[in-house]
């Protein structure tokens, strides 16, 4: 609270004088005037609320940041359904992955075309090496790549996240999950169960020795992982942004709750708007970062489709007791690089 052109203030008041000032009602009072401050602590008075700032800012976001454009197999994945800048953008960065996998076999560029991963995994993974990302003398014509010809040190302890315990498929959904999965499909033709297939989504990743970028798409939900390990503690980071989900908006931020309180407890800095979250590591050392990395990629295959039984906050500290149990255990596990067991913490 501040108070401007009194006349003689500074002759009045003295320093270290204890005062209460009421800007609101333009009155200084000497000493703690207690029912002014509990009325103070009480207030929810927003001044920007209702003005034609506000009501202009408001009304321009419905356009910015609401993302209805959800699943690129749907018929209607296409730039007819952009509603708000955050569709459009979705749609370009989608088009701009699919167009970069492809180059490579439409042109005949075979060293950097996409190719499928082998092993591991019912779900579809592509990845083109971008450099040193994969085991000099395979194959650069086939289209498929076995994972143990990828060399690519942050990838490696992404997918050992992803392939160390295996998924146990999607929860049982009672009739009110299904009910609100129903309603959201209703609401957004993204989501209709009878145009896609989560089990042929395709999932990206590019590659160097050092360095991943993954796009993520199972279920109903996308993210996008990316990461490069340095000795200059100062240029290596992870970064992860989870977006998405089928259920009705209080399950999908329930889930995204969990996720950030898992990731803050493995020191990553989160940001959450909705049911959109970020979350960032840097300046860390190698090891330590590639213990994260597992805890992204088990986080991106046994978090998918939760958000469908997320009806209350139990089930949420029961998921949580499972998935700290299950990352204790991960990272306890080996990750074999180049034909030899390398613990992540050594």
């Amino acid at each position: 609270p501040a108070i401007f052109g009194i006349q003689k203030a500074t002759e009045i008041l003295k320093t270290g004088d204890i005062i209460t000032v009421d800007a609101t009602g333009r009155r200084i009072y000497s000493g703690r005037e207690e029912s002014l401050l509990q009325e103070a602590a009480t207030a929810t008075l927003n001044l920007m609320e209702n003005s034609p700032v506000y009501r202009l800012l408001h009304e321009a976001l419905t356009y910015i940041t609401p993302l209805n454009l959800t699943d690129p197999a749907s018929p209607f994945f296409k730039p007819a359904s952009c509603q708000t800048l955050h569709d459009i953008t979705r749609f370009c960065h989608e088009k701009a992955i699919v167009e970069m996998f492809q180059f490579g076999s439409k042109y005949s560029f075979d060293a950097k075309a996409a190719k499928q991963i082998v092993g591991q995994t019912a779900f579809q993974w592509w990845i083109i090496d971008l450099d040193g990302g994969f085991r000099e003398g395979i194959d650069t014509k086939s289209k498929f790549i076995h994972i143990d010809d990828i060399v690519s040190i942050p990838m490696r302890a992404i997918w050992h996240g992803i392939t160390a315990i295996p998924w146990e498929g999607p929860p049982p959904v009672s009739f009110k999950g299904f009910g609100s999965i129903i309603f959201q499909s209703t609401m957004n033709p993204n989501l209709d169960p009878s145009v896609r297939s989560t089990l042929t989504a395709k999932n990206y990743f590019l590659v160097s020795k050092n360095f991943c970028n993954l796009s993520v798409r199972l279920g109903y939900h996308f993210a996008l992982v990316e990461t490069y390990l340095s000795d200059f503690l100062t240029e290596s980071y992870v970064s992860f942004q989870f977006k998405g989900g089928a259920a009705d908006e209080t399950r999908r931020i329930i889930r995204i709750s969990l996720l950030k309180d898992i990731l803050e407890r493995f020191d990553f800095r989160v940001d959450l708007k909705a049911d959109a979250l970020s979350a960032r590591i840097e300046k860390k050392p190698t090891a330590f970062l590639l213990e994260r990395l597992q805890v992204i990629g088990y986080l991106l295959m046994h978090t998918r489709q939760i958000d469908m039984v997320m009806g209350d906050q139990g089930m949420m500290q029961r998921y949580r007791e499972k998935i700290l149990a299950d990352i204790d255990y991960l990272l306890k596990s080996e990750i074999k690089q180049e034909g030899e067991g390398v613990r992540a913490n050594g």
